[in-house]
C-alpha cells in the first residue's frame, strides 16, 4: 500500500476547515435566533403600545360622547339624547370587549353599571320624554352626572396605568 503524505495532509486540513465552518455555522445560527427573538419581542411591545394608544383614544371618545349625551339631557333635547345614548352604549360595549383587559375589575364593574344606568335613562326618555318637573329633571341629571363622573374617573385611572413605564 502506497501512502501519499500530501493527500493525508490535505484531508486533515479539509476536516479542520469543515469543523471550523460547522462551529461558525452554529454560532451564526445561535446569533440569528437571539436577534430574531429580540425582534419578536420588539414587535410584540410595539403592538402592545399601539393597543394601549387605541384604548386611550377609545376611552377618550367615550367620555366625549357621554358629555354630549349629558348636554342633550340638560337641554331637554330628547331625540338627540337618545341618539347619543345609543352611540354611547354601543361604543361602551365595543370598548369593554376590545380593551377591557386594560381596566381593573372595579373599572369593568363601573362601566357595566354606567351602561345599565344609561340604558335606564334612555328607556325613560324614550317612554316619557323630557322630565316634566324640576324635581324629576334634577333626579335625572344627578344620575347622569354620577355616570359621567364614574366613567371619567375610570378613564383617568386607565390613562394613568397605561402611561406608567413598564418594568423590564
Amino acid at each position: 500500500m502506497i501512502y501519499d503524505a500530501g493527500l493525508g495532509l490535505s484531508q486533515s486540513m479539509f476536516n479542520l476547515i469543515a469543523s471550523i465552518a460547522s462551529i461558525a455555522g452554529l454560532g451564526i445560527s445561535i446569533w440569528t435566533l437571539i436577534v430574531a427573538t429580540g425582534a419578536r419581542r420588539a414587535a410584540n411591545e410595539a403592538r402592545e403600545a399601539v393597543r394601549k394608544g387605541n384604548a386611550t383614544e377609545e376611552f377618550k371618545n367615550l367620555t366625549r360622547i357621554a358629555d354630549e349625551f349629558l348636554t342633550h339631557v340638560e337641554a331637554d333635547q330628547v331625540p338627540a339624547a337618545l341618539v347619543r345614548a345609543r352611540d354611547l352604549m354601543s361604543a361602551m360595549s365595543l370598548a369593554s370587549s376590545r380593551y377591557g383587559r386594560f381596566l381593573t375589575v372595579d373599572g369593568r364593574n363601573t362601566f357595566e353599571e354606567a351602561y345599565g344606568q344609561i340604558s335606564i335613562i334612555s328607556r325613560s326618555l324614550s317612554a316619557n320624554g323630557a322630565p316634566s318637573s324640576p324635581q324629576q329633571k334634577d333626579k335625572l341629571l344627578k344620575i347622569c352626572h354620577g355616570v359621567i363622573k364614574d366613567m371619567s374617573n375610570e378613564t383617568g385611572t386607565l390613562f394613568s396605568h397605561l402611561e406608567e413605564p413598564e418594568e423590564t
